[in-house]
């Protein structure tokens, strides 16, 4: 028998989190706001030592001016040079974040798994949930999805239990499994949660085939869980947020938007160290170690470029659209979503929503953060929608068993408020909100179990305020 062997190359590909660990930091660095900023390069200065802090500031981007219209007769008045004495108050990252991370650092695990599991923890709402898809978490991050699912695998082994949940049976599932509680009767009870919202008592005990006494009791157990497991952390207040994003603007309707030059990082790569230390170094892991760092802060400077840049068009994106605001306030605002900003710049949707997280814009009006200027509006009103939303939450809120109010009279309140407005409108609103119609509302009133909205938010509560799928 002849034995024929082939000598030769062969391309192969396979997976390697390189990028992803730059792409991981290019999307930490254009979400921190300007504390965890500040922080997150003092970690960076400690660790390499090819990164310096410079007496000037890095090469701000040029400031951007427009004209979009003549506002001469408006008697507007411009921002001075400098800021003013009065800047707005913010919170900050509550606790949780902390905690998680403090769990994570001590678990086994590959250092691209413990990456990932970071990345998935600064995703997550102060209540807990994770409520970006995976799928564009992946995206962004130009990885399989899979990849992501295992480190979410990880997350939700973390305490508090429920983290990580992507919806609200996910949630209490999570905690049921630690409780080693779950059983054929507890899977039909998280699988019909719908139910709870409609009231529908019989249906769902004949589903879980059990009394209604039992499914009482399951209910009851199933109160005793944390709906929302994030919010058990305090949220701490901090100094005051200083502005991202300076605009000014003339009565003859010029416009300029600049970044804030104090907020600027002064960060340089010391490349006569790197000479110096090239020279000295001979064995291959010390100039190894060396390029390493070399690559890693050029690396840091250019993700610190793109962040200011991004911000800066952005910003400048938004005042295009914003224009009136700046001379005329809140009433002015135009309907502008996030996906639309990101089709004009040619950005992943979450690139925009991440960007404007964190950020802060000083305006003639004063200063407000970015996302003040993501809101739609009623037509031919100077009512904001998302204040009619708040209204229409606030009304159902002062519900009580005997006062559940339906759309027409919800309808009928706000006419008398000098709102102008359709019943389907209310509808919308109020399926925007998540708010179960009035015979949902009033079916959950008599439930023996139901917690007034005064109390911490209850199971019910959260089943109509969450995604249970």
């Amino acid at each position: 028998m002849d034995i024929k062997v082939n000598l030769g190359t062969q391309q192969q590909t396979s997976q390697s989190l390189l990028i992803s660990h730059q792409a991981i930091q290019a999307v930490e660095i254009l979400e921190y706001g300007q504390e965890e900023l500040e922080a997150f390069l003092r970690e960076q200065l400690d660790s390499n030592p090819l990164l310096r802090l410079s007496a000037s500031v890095n090469e701000a981007p040029a400031p951007v001016e427009l004209y979009p219209r003549n506002y001469a007769s408006t008697g507007f008045r411009s921002i001075d040079d400098e800021l003013p004495p009065w800047v707005e108050s913010i919170r900050v990252e509550t606790s949780l974040r902390n905690h998680l991370i403090q769990q994570v650092a001590v678990l086994r695990g590959s250092p691209d798994q413990q990456s990932l599991a970071l990345y998935l923890i600064d995703s997550l709402e102060p209540d807990g949930y994770l409520r970006s898809p995976l799928e564009d978490l992946a995206e962004l991050l130009n990885i399989p999805s899979n990849m992501l699912e295992e480190a979410l695998h990880t997350v939700q082994t973390l305490e508090p239990v429920g983290v990580g949940a992507r919806t609200l049976r996910e949630c209490l599932w999570l905690q049921l499994r630690s409780q080693d509680r779950l059983c054929p009767t507890t899977e039909i009870l998280l699988a019909n949660l719908d139910l709870i919202e409609q009231g529908e008592i019989n249906r769902l005990a004949k589903r879980c085939k059990v009394s209604v006494d039992k499914l009482g009791d399951l209910l009851e157990s199933l109160r005793r869980l944390n709906p929302k497991p994030g919010y058990q952390f305090s949220v701490d207040f901090v100094q005051p947020a200083l502005p991202d994003i300076i605009v000014s603007a003339s009565v003859e309707g010029r416009i300029r938007v600049e970044a804030n030059h104090a907020l600027l990082p002064r960060l340089m790569v010391d490349r006569e160290y790197f000479t110096e230390l090239s020279t000295q170094m001979h064995k291959r892991e010390d100039k190894d170690f060396l390029q390493t760092c070399l690559r890693q802060a050029n690396t840091l400077v250019h993700h610190l470029d793109q962040r200011m840049q991004t911000t800066l068009k952005i910003a400048t994106e938004i005042i295009k659209n914003q224009a009136d605001f700046l001379y005329h306030g809140d009433s002015h605002l135009r309907p502008l979503l996030q996906k639309d900003i990101a089709r004009v710049l040619g950005l992943h949707e979450s690139t925009v929503s991440r960007t404007i997280a964190n950020r802060y814009m000083l305006c003639p009006q004063g200063q407000v953060p970015f996302k003040h200027f993501f809101s739609d509006s009623l037509q031919a009103q100077d009512v904001a929608a998302s204040a009619i939303r708040h209204r229409i939450k606030n009304l159902v809120a002062s519900e009580t068993h005997d006062s559940i109010l339906s759309d027409e009279a919800i309808v009928d309140t706000l006419q008398e408020e000098g709102i102008q407005i359709a019943r389907r409108t209310v509808a919308k609103y109020r399926n925007q909100l998540s708010i179960p119609s009035s015979a949902q509302r009033r079916r959950r009133m008599r439930l023996p179990w139901h917690i007034s909205q005064t109390a911490k938010p209850s199971l019910a509560d959260s089943v109509a305020a969450a995604p249970i799928n």
